[in-house]
């Protein structure tokens, strides 16, 4: 809807969520909510590879199609679930996996990353 002044656009995503969350899984996954899939369209990638900061202990993902990307780890996407494998990961760089814990996702040039040493509390949504 455009006038003099404005351009606005109808928001009609009204039952869907656009918060990102990455949770690090009991299991050692990586499990993605529905914010994160909506937002950075997780589900329309086939693969994703990792990396580690040490220093800022931060994770981060860069997503491909491409299932021979050096480190490639494919990311599986149902209705209700999406995930990757993570545990060889995280036991390499000494990550935590005891209790489920959830952190925001956000987008750093062209890579998703979140930082282990802000996790959401357990009451945030």
């Amino acid at each position: 809807m455009k006038d003099a002044k404005f351009s606005f656009e109808r928001f009609t995503d009204v039952n869907k969520s656009f918060s990102a969350r990455v949770t690090i899984r009991r299991n050692g996954q990586l499990g993605f909510n529905e914010g994160a899939k909506n937002q950075f369209g997780i589900g329309e990638w086939t693969h994703a590879v990792l990396f580690f900061d040490n220093e800022k202990r931060a994770v981060g993902l860069m997503l491909t199609n491409d299932a021979k990307e050096a480190g490639a780890i494919k990311i599986t996407n149902t209705k209700q679930n999406t995930f990757i494998p993570a545990k060889a990961f995280l036991d390499r760089y000494g990550v935590s996996y005891v209790e489920s814990q959830r952190y925001c996702l956000e987008k750093h040039h062209e890579m998703l990353v979140f930082e282990l040493d802000e996790p959401l509390r357990a009451d945030a949504k």
